[in-house]
């Protein structure tokens, strides 16, 4: 495993409020997207 790959883990283990709150964020922000799509297809970005 690259050294940078290591850190990163060993920091992340530390503090496991932080990674809970933004695993939790980015969850709760892909669910909201894939909902408000479900709801209107024409939500979605196209090019005109």
């Amino acid at each position: 495993m690259p050294p940078e790959l290591r850190y990163a883990h060993r920091s992340l283990r530390r503090p496991p409020g932080f990674v809970a709150a933004a695993a939790l964020t980015l969850a709760l922000g892909t669910g909201a997207l894939d909902a408000d799509v479900a709801v209107d297809p024409a939500a979605t970005l196209r090019e005109e």
